[in-house]
């Protein structure tokens, strides 16, 4: 199984590749390469943060509306559709793993914010 280290950095990496964000009860769920989806969310401790990645392998966009497509997914846990591999800091829990599950938080929930264009125009400018 490679790394999923290795994959998160590389979706850093290619940020510009990750589109429909969409922010759903404390989570962050995109597509990258127009095909994956992915999700992260971010739980507050009294220590630091831990973090949570889901990757759903078979998740199929059938609609343009991304936000009722994941409702829906969500929804129908029996579906294989909605079924998730989960990574967290919880297991990988070393420095850099841990930097790497932040560094994807700051990516994604900047893009839902709109500040990832807005750095990318002024940078272009």
């Amino acid at each position: 199984m490679t790394d999923i280290i290795i994959v998160l950095n590389k979706i850093i990496e290619n940020s510009n590749r990750i589109d429909q964000v969409v922010y759903i009860d404390r989570t962050f769920y995109f597509v990258y390469m127009k095909q994956y989806l992915w999700s992260i969310q971010k739980q507050d401790g009294t220590e630091s943060a831990e973090y949570t990645v889901e990757f759903y392998p078979k998740a199929q966009f059938k609609a343009k509306d991304h936000r009722l497509y994941i409702e829906q997914l969500l929804s129908n846990n029996n579906d294989e559709e909605a079924v998730a591999f989960t990574y967290s800091t919880q297991t990988y829990n070393s420095i850099t793993a841990v930097e790497t599950f932040e560094d994807l938080y700051r990516v994604v929930s900047g893009g839902n914010l709109g500040a990832n264009e807005a750095f990318q125009a002024i940078l272009n400018s």
